[in-house]
C-alpha cells in the first residue's frame, strides 16, 4: 500500500516489521502545524478524526493518540501506556473518548478535545479482549468481557466521569457470557448489544430506562468464537445491522426491521476471516464492513439492502498489498468522505479515506511504526 509520509515532519518512519524494542524513543508531539496532505476541500471542514493505538513491547510503554483537526492537520502524540487489544474509540462531548486493555489486563481510558489526556483507569475494571463503546444521549456506554468471560457494562458522563463499570449485562441473575467480548451500538435512543453465547448462538440485548431487557437468542445464527460487529443504520427499512463469523470464519449478517431480525445470510463464500470484523453505517441504509483476510491483507465490502446481492464482493482496501498486524478499523468519513479506515502497517498506522467510490492515497501517521493495534472514530 502506498505510504504517504508527512514531508514536514522531522520523524523518520521505521520500515522494519514488528514491534519497536525498549530502546525506541517515545513519540514526540508533532504539533498542530503538521501537514498530513488532505486536499483543499478539507481545509473548510469542521469535522475531526481521532485515532488511538499502540503495542506491548517488553517493559516499554508504547502507545499513541492522533487527531485530524479542522483545517486538515494531524497532531500525533505519545501516551504513557501500552495497548494490548484493539481500542474502542467514540466521538463524545465535542471530542473523543478511547478505552483499551493494557498488558496487565486493566481497562484504561484517555480523552481528547484539542489534545489527548494521560491515560487513567476505568474504575478498577479489568477485561479480556477489545471493549466496545456507544453514545446514547449524553452518556457514553462501555461494554466489555470481564472475569469468568462474563459481560459487564459501565457509563461515563462529562460531569461525573466513570461509574463503577461493574453492571452485569442482563442483570445479576442472568449475566451474559461467552467466548468473545460483546459489541454495542446506539439504536433509537437505546443501547443495543450483540454477542456470541457459550452455546454458539448469536444474542442481542437492549438496555433502556436504566435496565436490561430480556436477551433474544438468534437460534438460526450459529456464531464462532469471534466478536460480532453491530451498527445502527442510517435510513432505510432496517434500524440495526449485525455481522458475525461462523465457526469456520465465514461472514454472515442479519438486520432488524420493525423489531424483527432477518434470517441470517452468508455474505459471500469468499468473505471469511479469523479476526473480528468492523462496521460503519453509510447514508441511505447502507453500510461498509472491513475485515482482515486470513492472508493478513485488508478487505472491504459494501452493503445495500436494495441491491441483489446485498453485499458487494470483497475487495482490497486501497492497494491492498501490505499485510497488517491487526484488523482494519472503520469510522464515518468527514468533509464529504464516506468512510475512513486505519491500517496497522509495519511502516506505521495508515489513515485512508473512501470517497466517491474509491480509496484515496493513505497518510502514515508520524512515529507509529511497529504498532500492533489502532482504532478510529470521527466527529462531524
Amino acid at each position: 500500500m502506498l505510504a504517504v509520509v508527512d514531508a514536514g515532519s522531522a520523524l523518520v518512519l521505521d520500515a522494519a516489521p514488528g514491534a519497536p524494542d525498549a530502546s525506541q524513543p517515545s513519540i514526540p508531539d508533532s504539533g498542530p502545524a503538521q501537514d498530513a496532505g488532505p486536499d483543499a476541500a478539507a481545509d473548510a471542514c469542521t469535522g475531526t478524526i481521532g485515532v488511538l493505538g499502540g503495542t506491548v513491547s517488553g517493559a516499554s510503554t508504547i502507545a499513541f493518540a492522533a487527531t485530524l483537526v479542522p483545517g486538515g492537520t494531524w497532531s500525533v502524540s505519545s501516551l504513557p501506556s501500552n495497548v494490548a487489544s484493539p481500542p474502542a474509540i467514540a466521538a463524545f462531548g465535542g471530542g473523543f473518548v478511547a478505552v483499551y486493555v493494557d498488558n496487565t489486563g486493566d481497562l484504561e481510558f484517555a480523552t481528547s478535545t484539542w489534545s489527548w489526556s494521560s491515560p487513567a483507569g476505568v474504575a478498577s475494571a479489568t477485561a479480556t479482549g477489545a471493549p466496545s463503546l456507544a453514545v446514547v444521549g449524553s452518556t457514553l456506554h462501555l461494554v466489555y468481557q470481564g472475569a469468568g468471560s462474563k459481560y459487564v457494562h459501565g457509563t461515563y458522563t462529562t460531569a461525573a466521569g466513570w461509574d463503577a463499570a461493574d453492571d452485569p449485562i442482563g442483570g445479576a441473575s442472568k449475566q451474559g457470557f461467552g467466548p468473545a467480548p460483546p459489541v454495542a451500538a446506539s439504536v433509537g435512543g437505546a443501547l443495543v448489544i450483540a454477542y456470541g453465547g457459550q452455546n454458539g448462538s448469536l444474542y442481542d440485548e437492549t438496555w433502556t430506562d436504566g435496565a436490561w431487557q430480556p436477551d433474544a437468542q438468534h437460534t438460526a445464527a450459529t456464531i464462532g468464537t469471534l466478536a460480532p460487529a453491530i451498527v445502527a443504520l442510517d435510513g432505510g427499512a432496517s434500524d440495526t445491522l449485525v455481522l458475525y463469523a461462523n465457526a469456520t470464519g465465514t461472514l454472515y449478517f442479519t438486520s432488524r426491521s420493525a423489531g424483527t431480525w432477518s434470517a441470517p445470510a452468508e455474505i459471500e463464500a469468499n468473505a471469511f476471516t479469523d479476526t473480528a470484523p468492523s462496521l460503519v453505517a453509510l447514508a441511505g441504509g447502507r453500510a461498509m464492513m472491513t475485515y482482515l483476510g486470513t492472508n493478513e491483507l485488508p478487505y472491504f465490502s459494501l452493503y445495500d439492502p436494495a441491491a441483489t446481492p446485498a453485499w458487494t464482493s470483497p475487495a482490497a482496501i486501497g492497494a491492498g498489498s501490505v499485510t497488517l498486524a491487526s484488523p482494519p478499523s472503520v469510522a464515518p468519513g468527514v468533509c464529504g468522505d464516506d468512510a475512513v479506515v486505519v491500517l496497522t502497517e509495519s511502516a506505521g498506522v495508515a489513515a485512508i479515506r473512501y470517497a466517491g467510490g474509491a480509496w484515496l492515497p493513505p497518510t502514515v501517521l508520524a512515529g507509529t511504526s511497529g504498532m500492533t493495534f489502532a482504532s478510529v472514530a470521527s466527529q462531524p
